[in-house]
């Protein structure tokens, strides 16, 4: 059984990306914080917790058994990290999707890319994402997330309703809008922070160990959850009945914990529908995807083989994120290696006697099966339309 870990920030959150943070790095606008958290810190926020609950001490060499070591989860298995506004879970926008905001009129439009005819490029002789006619000046939504019943018309080939931003949902939602559309400034916001290095010791500032940051504050009815499946449910109970306030993230930054046994309920598939023979479908990350070393993300990138097994015709991929962690074992940073984005989605085709096949993937996990037990590669599948 799934059980969820909601996490709540009681002040700010801070989490470090790959950027560097020694002196002299950064410059002076202060190292950003990574939000939604990325699994390599949830991971070890819950297994920290999990063990604690089992009897482990920290400076054990060895975690319980089941919680797995420096490099693998053990028996542990996690989804996610999803965010959730006021119990309703928001997903990031599929990259293929765009948005058209006119001033004069106040009004916001959306649009969806789909492939074109075979052009000549790099590639060779490929169909690349297209603009509908009425969308110039519209622009990508990878800093916009999507509620489940918008996501669920996005997936079935529509978009979102024509919105102007100023019609909201009735209380409790508060800030999410009527089309389901929600932007990142309507979450969270970023705030400057300066600190000073102290003396572990005598805990006395240290000289010219000034540095600065910028925390992450979410609106309060935001919550960062996690699937956690793989060990006795008695574990998260024990971990529940002795804990709600947990460290979460760098600068010793707090949390509230909430342990709910819960499925994550996400969209309903589409039905895809036979045109000639033939079942037009979508994949899309809803977490970012891992696909081993350099030669395997390029392969990735292009049509998804070996872990799509179908008739790539594009995509619409976002910029690889570069994710890497710290190592307890070495007390060391954990090489960085490169994430596909969520919201990343290609097109596909397939024979109609495969749809049940097809099917069968959605919600499931692509890319390295190590990653996948981290949640990595979770991919939703939707449908698309030849444009005439």
């Amino acid at each position: 059984m799934t059980v969820q870990w909601q996490f709540k920030a009681l002040d700010t959150y801070f989490f470090r990306g790959a950027a560097p943070f020694h002196a002299g790095e950064g410059g002076q606008g202060g190292q950003d914080s990574v939000f939604p958290p990325l699994m390599s810190t949830l991971q070890g926020a819950i297994r920290y917790q999990l063990a604690l609950s089992q009897g482990w001490t920290p400076g054990d060499d060895r975690l319980p058994i089941e919680l797995g070591d420096s490099d693998s989860l053990g028996d542990l298995r996690l989804s996610g990290s999803y965010l959730y506004y006021d119990n309703r879970l928001l997903l990031p926008a599929p990259l293929f999707l765009l948005r058209l905001h006119d001033e004069a009129p106040k009004r916001t439009s959306y649009h969806r890319l789909f492939p074109g005819d075979k052009v000549s490029c790099d590639l060779g002789q490929v169909r690349l994402p297209v603009m509908p006619a009425g969308a110039r000046g519209s622009k990508p939504m990878d800093k916009y997330w999507l509620s489940v019943a918008t996501m669920e018309k996005v997936l079935a080939g529509g978009v979102p309703e024509d919105d102007d931003y100023t019609a909201m949902v009735d209380k409790p939602a508060g800030c999410i809008p009527v089309n389901g559309v929600t932007c990142s400034d309507q979450l969270w916001k970023s705030e400057a922070k300066v600190g000073i290095g102290r003396e572990s010791d005598t805990r006395t500032a240290m000289d010219k160990n000034l540095y600065a940051i910028n925390t992450v504050r979410t609106k309060k009815q935001v919550w960062v959850v996690v699937g956690v499946e793989g060990i006795p449910i008695e574990w998260s109970q024990a971990v529940r009945q002795k804990n709600d306030i947990v460290n979460l993230g760098g600068e010793g930054r707090m949390a509230e914990l909430s342990i709910v046994e819960d499925s994550i309920k996400l969209p309903v598939m589409p039905e895809l529908t036979a045109v000639n023979g033939k079942i037009l479908f979508t994949v899309t990350l809803i977490t970012p995807g891992y696909f081993g070393n350099q030669g395997q993300t390029q392969k990735a990138l292009k049509d998804l083989k070996p872990w799509i097994n179908y008739t790539c015709i594009t995509a619409c991929v976002g910029r690889a994120k570069q994710i890497g962690g710290w190592d307890l074992k070495v007390n060391r940073p954990r090489p960085l290696r490169s994430y596909i984005p969520a919201g990343s989605t290609w097109f596909f085709e397939a024979n109609a006697s495969e749809a049940s096949a097809v099917a069968e993937l959605h919600g499931q996990y692509i890319g390295e099966k190590s990653s996948n037990a981290y949640g990595y590669g979770q991919i939703l599948i939707g449908r698309w339309e030849e444009k005439i």
